[in-house]
Order: structure tokens, then C-alpha cells, then sequence
């Protein structure tokens, strides 16, 4: 991945561009087993949508 900047005015842009190449053969070597390996037991466990619950109270004042 290839990162180019182009100034216009002040503000700085960068713009990626991704060589097609490049995905090609990232995806054939991870298809191929090239990198880690992937745990079968953690799939279940990898899309879990976070939740938070808080049990504080809001509380606003004023003043009279």
C-alpha cells in the first residue's frame, strides 16, 4: 500500500492506493496457509458485538 500526499491549500490529503497485484498474492498466500494458522475453537468468539451497561445515574444541576 502506497500512501501519497497532496497539499492543497493547508490541509495535507492522504490518499491510499492499493496495488491489485499485491492483494492478489496476499490473499492466494493466506489462502495457501502461509500465515498463522487460525484457531477453530476462537471463531465463535471472534464477532461478538460489544455492550456496555453503566450503573451510574446522570445527574444535572442548576443553579436558581
Amino acid at each position: 500500500m502506497k500512501i501519497k500526499k497532496a497539499n492543497i491549500g493547508k490541509k495535507v490529503q492522504a490518499v491510499t492506493s492499493f496495488n491489485k497485484d499485491v492483494l492478489f498474492k496476499f490473499l492466494k498466500r493466506t489462502k495457501a496457509g502461509k500465515y498463522a494458522p487460525i484457531d477453530q475453537s476462537s471463531l465463535p468468539y471472534s464477532r461478538i458485538k460489544q455492550q456496555a451497561e453503566s450503573g451510574e445515574e446522570q445527574y444535572v444541576y442548576a443553579l436558581r
